[in-house]
């Protein structure tokens, strides 16, 4: 059983659920550091903590995806000891990030980007009313509430204008997206099939916002960004603004740059 845990965090899973075996982090932590890998002799599942509003969220957005035939975890959720968390089995496979650090080759990877594209038209059928009971449910106040766990209330002030500023725009291209499609929350089985990770980054903002993220990552992999946006545009209902989406790939980049520079001079 790993050392790095909080006694808190282990007492919490440990009334979750008896005849635990084993409790990991893992190996690359997001943000908040408050996601474990939990082992019981039946099973093997996921536990992550968080504010209530954003699991009741997560939990709503979880179903949303699913009823639209969007891959995402089997999300449960309860309270203990008055903190809220999140829990679905550990899925078969890996990351896309691990595959590709395992020699996946480009054709595949390709591949997997041709399924994300063909669930990101579902996505943009979804209408914003569908997550209008939650809170938290905007890409600014999510982008805010991990900001002030990893960077400071005072970065989070800041940015949470920008990131509202960059989704500021037509009606039409509003909708509920994973606006953080990256290699490290896809899950791809043996046969490429793919589950989409962190119900955070469910959330309602503007599709050339959501866009620009992924596409941040595309390039970052060495891959062709117009390809994708030649891809967007032969699955999308409607063509895609590729200047603009380019930019927020740019601006997106910039701006995780900082706040990762700024993480880091804190640790110091």
């Amino acid at each position: 059983m790993a050392d790095n845990i909080q006694d808190y965090y282990k007492r919490c899973i440990y009334r979750i659920h008896s005849n635990i075996i084993d409790i990991r982090a893992p190996v690359i932590a997001g943000t908040q550091n408050t996601v474990f890998f939990v082992e019981t002799p039946w099973e093997k599942f996921v536990v992550k903590f968080n504010d209530e509003e954003l699991i009741r969220k997560n939990l709503g957005a979880a179903r949303l995806f699913a009823r639209n035939d969007i891959p995402v975890p089997d999300l449960h959720i309860g309270s203990v000891r008055d903190r809220w968390y999140e829990t679905y089995p550990i899925l078969n496979g890996d990351t896309l990030y691990e595959k590709i650090g395992n020699g996946m080759p480009e054709h595949r990877i390709k591949r997997i980007y041709n399924h994300v594209i063909n669930n990101f038209a579902k996505m943009d059928e979804i209408s914003p009313r569908a997550l209008a009971p939650y809170e938290c449910k905007y890409v600014h106040q999510m982008a805010a509430h991990h900001i002030k766990n990893s960077n400071g209330k005072l970065l989070a002030a800041v940015f949470k204008p920008m990131v509202w500023a960059l989704n500021a725009g037509r009606e039409r291209n509003m909708g509920v997206f994973h606006s953080d499609i990256t290699p490290k929350n896809i899950v791809v089985d043996d046969r490429d099939n793919i589950t989409f990770l962190d119900m955070d980054s469910i959330v309602i903002c503007n599709r050339n916002f959501a866009l620009g993220a992924m596409a941040t990552k595309y390039q970052s992999l060495g891959l062709d960004i117009t390809e994708l946006f030649d891809l967007c545009d032969k699955k999308l209902s409607t063509p895609i603004n590729r200047g603009r989406v380019a930019a927020m790939a740019n601006i997106n980049n910039f701006g995780k740059y900082l706040l990762w520079r700024q993480s880091q001079s804190k640790k110091r």
